[in-house]
């Protein structure tokens, strides 16, 4: 990858100088400074970060409208229950081995 940064030309005569007099510090120094605000434009042009931050800045009327469009794509269950029986009820008597109801409830209170 390669990346070019436009440097003002006092910070690069800085750079030349400190360069010249193998300054280390004052290089790491300038770097750091001038690279500081090419991170901050690449961390701007994340599309991870640009997506959750209009995800953030919703108004409520749009977050309502993405729950109702969001609840208007389910599917309704392809097996509902009869009306009146809970789930216990519908499965009690149906169970596929030679377990007796009694049976399945106790292994049932044993597993919890």
């Amino acid at each position: 990858m390669t990346l070019t940064i436009d440097i003002p030309q006092d910070k690069e005569a800085i750079l030349r100088e400190a360069s010249a007099r193998h300054d280390l510090e004052s290089l790491r120094q300038l770097l750091g400074d001038l690279a500081t605000p090419v991170a901050l434009a690449l961390l701007e042009d994340d599309p991870l970060e640009n997506a959750l931050a209009k995800l953030r800045n919703r108004a409520p009327s749009e977050i309502a409208s993405a729950q109702a469009a969001a609840r208007a794509s389910l599917q309704p269950p392809q097996h509902a229950l009869p009306d009146g029986k809970t789930l216990g009820q519908t499965l009690a008597g149906a169970w596929p081995g030679e377990e007796t109801d009694t049976e399945i409830a106790s292994a049932l209170r044993k597993l919890s």
